[in-house]
């Protein structure tokens, strides 16, 4: 049963994330995640696996996420040297799930987390998911991305999103 409760957190600052991640990946995350829920609109949580939100969140902002190099979270902006490319696909969606993780502990955001099929067609394996009430136009968006660079949908082993390529920023998905 999908579970979400935003608590008393409407944007402020979470000092604990913002020197874990950077106070520039902080920002985007925060103005992202606040223009996608729906809860106000009396949206429904659903089941929306991290790979979709990774996804979303790189189309919203052209922006690979956090990764970590020598056990150290860095910013790829402050680094331009770096390349997300260099990362397979799977290892940087864990790492933004690590990064949404935290988000939601210090915010005190309540998401049920669990390995579920998510409301996908082209993704149709278990994945580690979060049920969130979700802009379904943005889903949507996710989706004809997915379409455009699989063969085949996602399943079982999820092996079909080995090589997927950073998204680039789409106008359509800007926060």
């Amino acid at each position: 049963m999908p579970l979400f409760a935003l608590g008393q957190w409407r944007g402020a600052m979470l000092p604990k994330f913002a020197r874990l991640y950077g106070h520039t990946v902080h920002q985007k995350i925060v103005r992202w995640f606040l223009a996608r829920l729906t809860g106000d609109q009396g949206g429904e949580p659903i089941w929306i696996s991290f790979v979709q939100l990774y996804i979303d969140f790189q189309l919203a902002w052209g922006h690979p996420g956090p990764l970590r190099i020598q056990n150290q979270w860095v910013d790829i902006d402050s680094r331009s040297y770096l390349t997300a490319e260099s990362h397979p696909f799977r290892q940087r969606v864990r790492w933004f799930r690590q990064c949404m993780k935290a988000f939601f502990t210090e915010a005190a955001i309540t998401v049920g987390l669990e390995q579920c099929r998510p409301r996908s067609e082209t993704i149709q394996a278990f994945m580690p998911s979060a049920s969130l009430p979700w802009d379904m136009r943005a889903l949507a968006e996710v989706e004809r991305w997915l379409t455009d660079q699989l063969t085949a949908p996602c399943v079982r082993s999820a092996s079909a999103l080995c090589s997927l390529p950073p998204a680039a920023r789409c106008r359509g998905m800007q926060v």
